[in-house]
């Protein structure tokens, strides 16, 4: 199906107006060329009983007296007005004298004109009759005369008007065009574009009735350059994260190979599942995180229970404390119910648990708590680590951040996905460290409303 034109759909309408209007001004223009052809008719009609009734008033005064009236006596005013008109004269509601087209008996007994058929033709006739005359005079005229008259005038008086359609077609055509010239020249501007050229569409020659799409497709050409430049630094830091852990495989790799003796090579080998095992976990968070990202991001809406998300996680990462030599402690309210994607919540607990007990040292403490104030779920995970100085703590979030110093195994990506599972949650994060040395992250969750 082909697209919709703007021009076409607009030629048509303005078109559709005009045969609108020509055809009211026709039709009002043969309505009034009607009636004036009529008043026309009928003054003739009315001038012609006058005349009538004047020159026969003698007549009519000898035939009252006795007298006989002569037949011819009126033949020679109206001979050349034949057939076209006729008339009568009546006395007594006798006719006395008529035309030769006029029938024996009176045609019309009523003062006033009358449109009616009479030997096969249409006539429109007038009775009248003087103040000072005892005669009655009706005359009358051929209604096909009149038809002809209104015809030719209305056909002189609507040929300008006809032949102004195809003039105003074309002018309306050609004004479309120009009136539709900044739209071309947008198009014809992207159209000249690269795919890497997305500046914004000047809008300084652009329509008022078009601003506002051409203002939505800069902002769309924005987004896409934001697009465009996070997918960019994110493949940059996925390949400068990923060279080293390949590079140190590749030479655990070649030491194993070149190995002499099994306890060198054991070793090289133990290396290269300790790198598999962290590269691993680097894919898997940048796969996260790429999920995580607009527009990509598709999470569900569900019921879910804050603390028996946390009390799982906590449980999958206890050997990793034990291991450490870490005790992590766990204390959930019940009732802590949010709204929103299970997976996501479970990945953001997993990270903020896991960091904690990546930075406290061997002896240390972690505690994890679920709680409700103020309609809202609390998530607080606390450490004994190091901390963060308060002049970073709004730069870890950024992908690939690592303080400086910090000599803590990680990829710099788990605080990124938490706070993109945060802003898709509505939630809000906050960092403090400890009087006594550690941070405290507090994740506030609006809680689910119930229906």
């Amino acid at each position: 199906m082909a697209a919709p034109s703007i021009k076409r759909r607009m030629l048509v309408i303005l078109l559709g107006i005009f045969a609108v209007v020509w055809m009211s001004v026709a039709t009002i223009t043969f309505m009034n060329v009607r009636r004036e052809v009529r008043d026309v008719f009928d003054a003739q009609l009315a001038q012609a009983a006058r005349v009538l009734a004047t020159l026969v008033r003698d007549e009519v005064k000898e035939l009252g007296e006795g007298g006989a009236i002569a037949d011819d006596a009126l033949s020679i005013q109206i001979h050349d007005l034949e057939p076209d008109f006729m008339f009568q004269v009546l006395l007594d509601d006798t006719v006395v004298m008529r035309s030769q087209s006029a029938p024996m008996a009176p045609i019309w007994d009523r003062p006033g004109y009358k449109s009616l058929e009479e030997s096969g033709n249409r006539w429109r006739v007038l009775r009248y009759q003087a103040a000072d005359n005892p005669a009655i005079i009706i005359v009358g005229g051929r209604r096909d005369e009149r038809t002809r008259l209104v015809q030719s005038v209305a056909i002189e008086a609507m040929w300008p008007l006809l032949l102004a359609l195809p003039v105003l077609a074309l002018a309306t055509l050609v004004g479309i065009r120009q009136a539709l010239l900044p739209l071309r020249r947008v198009r014809d501007d992207i159209r000249r574009r690269t795919p890497e050229e997305l500046r914004p569409v000047d809008t300084s020659t652009v329509p008022k009735e078009i601003s506002r799409v051409i203002i939505a497709l800069n902002a769309l050409f924005a987004r896409l350059v934001e697009a465009l430049e996070r997918e960019r630094r994110f493949t940059s830091y996925a390949a400068h994260e990923l060279r080293t852990p390949l590079a140190a495989l590749k030479t655990q790799a070649h030491v194993a190979l070149a190995a002499r003796d099994d306890r060198q090579r054991q070793k090289a080998v133990e290396h290269i599942a300790t790198g598999v095992e962290r590269t691993a976990k680097l894919v898997e968070q940048l796969l996260t995180l790429a999920r995580l990202d607009p527009p990509h991001a598709e999470l569900r809406r569900d019921a879910v229970d804050l603390g028996a998300a946390v009390r799982d996680v906590a449980g999958g990462l206890r050997d990793t404390a034990n291991t450490n030599n870490i005790t992590l402690v766990v204390e959930v309210q019940d009732g802590a119910i949010i709204e929103g994607d299970h997976a996501a919540i479970t990945i953001l607990a997993r990270n903020l648990i896991d960091n904690a007990l990546r930075y406290t040292p061997a002896g240390g403490q972690v505690n994890v708590t679920v709680a409700c104030a103020d309609a809202a779920a609390l998530l607080t995970v606390s450490d004994s680590g190091p901390g963060i100085p308060e002049s970073e703590r709004r730069a870890v979030f950024e992908r690939f951040y690592r303080m400086v110093g910090n000599k803590a195994e990680g990829s710099g990506l788990g605080l990124s996905i938490v706070q993109r599972i945060v802003e898709l949650h509505k939630a809000t994060i906050d960092l403090a460290n400890r009087p006594e040395g550690g941070l405290i992250v507090t994740v506030r969750f609006p809680l689910r409303k119930r229906k």
